[in-house]
């Protein structure tokens, strides 16, 4: 999705407890909550003889969740995914005036993981398997791209031109960079690693 792009994409806001606590800590709100059942509990403890360590507990964990945000109404949002977009790209919705919820909802998008390829900035990383006898007398190689819509990566090895190991680098067949410089659409490059069955 992310390399291709992709309309009316519906993202699921998480609302457990754990997730919910894992947003206000990225959010920021749980540092002061802490702070504050911290010093309350520190208040009772120095008010009274003896400590109630149940009681203490007790009151430091309702004092935390009585200041996480409580989740919003809304938990589908749809989107847009731009062509290009990255790994760690951040979508944001600002909470409406209407709502209870404090703060934004924040999505960041996650990079799954690709069979054949790897994303390292704008290139695209592949292995490709070839016999000895392929890399002996030459032969094409078919690499499926990432994107249904375009032509599939043939690579030329001709007699004894590749050896096990070698990166053989297909320019502007990596992935689309936003923002380019040119009206037309750019790409990083391909870097195929050549790996000899043997």
């Amino acid at each position: 999705v992310l390399y291709s792009g992709r309309e009316n994409v519906e993202l699921k806001l998480k609302t457990s407890t754990f997730e919910r606590y894992k947003a206000a800590f990225h959010g920021g709100v749980l540092k002061p909550a802490l702070m504050q059942a911290s010093v309350t509990v520190l208040m009772t403890w120095l008010r009274t003889q003896k400590v109630n360590w149940f009681l203490s507990l007790f009151l430091f964990v309702s004092m935390v969740h009585v200041h996480i945000p409580p989740p919003p109404e809304k938990v589908i949002y749809s989107t847009n995914i731009r062509r290009g977009w990255k790994g760690g790209t951040k979508i944001k919705y600002k909470s409406s005036a209407s709502s209870n919820a404090e703060g934004d909802v924040v999505f960041v998008l996650q990079e799954g993981d690709h069979d054949t390829f790897a994303r390292v900035g704008n290139d695209l990383h592949a292995r490709v398997q070839v016999s000895a006898r392929q890399l002996r007398k030459g032969c094409t190689v078919t690499i499926d791209p990432l994107c249904e819509s375009e032509e599939p990566i043939k690579l030329r090895l001709g007699p004894k031109e590749a050896k096990d190991g070698q990166v053989i680098t297909v320019k502007s067949r990596g992935w689309p960079i936003i923002g380019g410089s040119n009206e037309e659409e750019e790409f990083g490059d391909l870097r195929v690693e050549i790996c000899c069955n043997v």
